[in-house]
């Protein structure tokens, strides 16, 4: 049976799509490391629910040596 309880957590875009938030996504994509960060981002959300997408992947990028 597959688990289909989970809560939804509604972004607030404009604070999340920062110029800094997307000069990192930039930066990550310009590695070639995009897979291996972004699962690296998504295991540290599911740890830390409260930590910010930006911090996230900026601990994601900094584990990845990006």
């Amino acid at each position: 049976m597959v688990n289909t309880h989970f809560q939804l957590t509604n972004m607030d875009y404009q604070n999340t799509l920062t110029p800094e938030f997307c000069e990192l996504v930039q930066r990550i994509e310009d590695s070639g490391l995009n897979c291996e960060v972004i699962a690296e981002a998504l295991t540290t959300m599911q740890l830390h629910p409260h930590a910010s997408p930006l911090t996230c992947l900026q601990l994601a990028a900094y584990e990845w040596d990006v």
